[in-house]
């Protein structure tokens, strides 16, 4: 059972995880990142759905209670997301619970690639990205073949000293035939999706123009990244700047800095970027915490919050868990206590 509530304008929302909203007696959603297409008969919602993070399809049918609960009736074990050309990506579970993820073609040779508990995986038109601890994975799903591997033995760092190995901590986009991928250590780096070459390795602390062992490089964490594809940046809200990097030149600038003082400036811990949207949505403080307290958004061409909350300042032990998801009507955002705050948008 899912806690599902409805507010007066007969908007649905779901504490669980998420934010639905009805409008013409068919029920939309944003959950999670991911775009929802359903309709509701009767009192029956059925849900047909895929992400826009990893391509991924599942159909699941819920019979929906009087209290307004759902129950689910009705789910597919497996996702499925065809493609073209018969090449389709398959997620399903092995009698351990082991994710299983297939890309499989279906022409005779079936399994193109076989993944047991993928760290990760992204899909972006018919490139397909999948990542665990040692390498990345680029598949060409059109052609129906792996092209390359790319080893993260090659990207080694040096940290007081000492050799580290780096990960992924998360697929930014492709550009220009080149796939960006931001890595621990805060660097970012461009890879050839034809062949893997690494083309580009970018220190953002030191490209920021972060002195090295300051208090500002010491502070300094990137966890959202978010690529503009129609501008050709990368877009970043990170500890107390905003800042962008062009593609084409490989400069970056800072394009808003919070300022030094935290008790007087915004602390930006994690935030969600929308194709098409000048805004970025976000949580972090503003009041020299160290938790998030605060929700807000961030406009991308003014350089600046143009609408925050924080309901959380006078409660210690209460703090926002996750990046707000929106639509085109309101703003949802979880807190530690597992409650949907929901806000009208302007």
């Amino acid at each position: 059972m899912s806690n599902f509530f409805l507010d007066n304008q007969f908007r649905l929302y779901w504490k669980g995880g998420g934010l639905y909203h009805i409008k013409h007696n068919d029920l939309l959603a944003n959950v999670n990142g991911n775009i929802f297409q359903a309709f509701k008969k009767d009192n029956l919602i059925v849900v047909n759905y895929f992400s826009n993070e990893d391509g991924l399809e599942m159909l699941c049918e819920f019979e929906v209670c009087e209290d307004f609960k759902l129950k689910k009736i009705k789910e597919e074990k497996k996702f499925l997301k065809e493609i073209e050309n018969n090449v389709v990506i398959e997620l399903s579970y092995d009698s351990s619970f082991n994710t299983i993820l297939n890309v499989v073609k279906f022409d005779g040779e079936k399994i193109i690639e076989s993944i047991v508990d993928p760290f990760g995986f992204k899909l972006f038109q018919t490139i397909f990205v999948s990542w665990d601890k040692l390498k990345l994975v680029l598949y060409e799903l059109k052609k129906g073949i792996k092209l390359f591997e790319f080893l993260f033995s090659k990207l080694v760092t040096d940290v007081n000293d000492e050799e580290t190995n780096v990960e992924v901590v998360s697929v930014i986009g492709v550009y220009k035939k080149v796939l960006w991928i931001l890595v621990t250590h805060r660097k970012i780096i461009g890879l050839d999706v034809e062949n893997g070459a690494l083309l580009h390795e970018l220190d953002l602390s030191k490209e920021l123009g972060l002195a090295p062992n300051s208090n500002e490089d010491f502070s300094f964490s990137v966890k959202d990244i978010h690529i503009d594809n129609e501008k050709g940046i990368i877009k970043s809200l990170s500890y107390r700047y905003y800042w962008e990097l062009n593609l084409d030149t490989l400069k970056i600038q800072i394009k808003k800095d919070f300022g030094e003082n935290s008790k007087e400036s915004w602390r930006i811990n994690r935030s969600k970027y929308y194709s098409g949207d000048r805004n970025l949505y976000f949580i972090g403080t503003n009041k020299g915490e160290v938790v998030n307290r605060a929700v807000g958004v961030f406009d991308t061409e003014k350089f600046e919050v143009i609408w925050f909350k924080a309901p959380l300042e006078e409660r210690k032990l209460l703090f926002f868990t996750d990046v707000p998801q929106v639509n085109n009507e309101v703003l949802g955002v979880m807190d530690s206590e597992n409650n949907l705050r929901v806000y009208e948008r302007n």
